[in-house]
């Protein structure tokens, strides 16, 4: 399978549960201006260019990508880098997008509150695969590459909040 969900770390879970808590007054009060259904989502088509206007979604949890926590967890993690921490509002999506401007192993913690899924297609035979959030914490890992670019989106139908690493 191209898209793994993998054993959670409690040491990364913890961490990252205590910075979701520190930053509530950032995140709490957070709302699409326009909620999308799961059937929109659902029909959302996979583009045949990256849209890179259309990838932002979500608020994210600092200013900063590099805090304390988000520091700690890449440190666990031996990852090279940071790519996101975002809070996701109830009946929000991300676009399909590719991330191929940031190669490697990408993993992911994503703590959702009510149903989420993170859709993908799958390079090597076309087929659209939907991969649903547990309630709770989620951890999925998944390789980028510009040969066979991953296309993958996500819809929340309540909060989620998501942690992003290069490996």
């Amino acid at each position: 399978m191209l898209v793994n969900k993998v054993s959670l770390n409690k040491e990364i879970t913890d961490c990252l549960g205590k910075y979701i808590e520190d930053t509530l007054k950032t995140w709490f009060r957070y709302t699409v201006k326009t909620p999308l259904s799961y059937e929109e989502f659902s029909a959302w088509e996979v583009p045949d260019h990256e849209i890179e206007s259309a990838i932002k979604c979500g608020l994210p949890l600092s200013e900063e990508i590099e805090t304390p926590s988000t520091i700690r967890v890449k440190n666990i993690l031996k990852a090279k880098s940071i790519t996101n921490s975002f809070a996701y509002s109830p009946m929000s999506a991300m676009y399909w997008h590719t991330n191929s401007n940031m190669l490697g192993t990408r993993i992911y913690y994503t703590f959702s509150l009510d149903k989420a899924v993170f859709k993908y297609r799958d390079p090597n035979t076309g087929q659209i695969h939907e991969d649903w959030d547990n309630i709770g914490w989620t951890a999925r890992e998944f390789e980028i590459t510009k040969e066979k670019p991953l296309w993958h989106c996500v819809w929340s139908s309540g909060r989620r909040f998501s942690f992003g690493f290069v490996r």
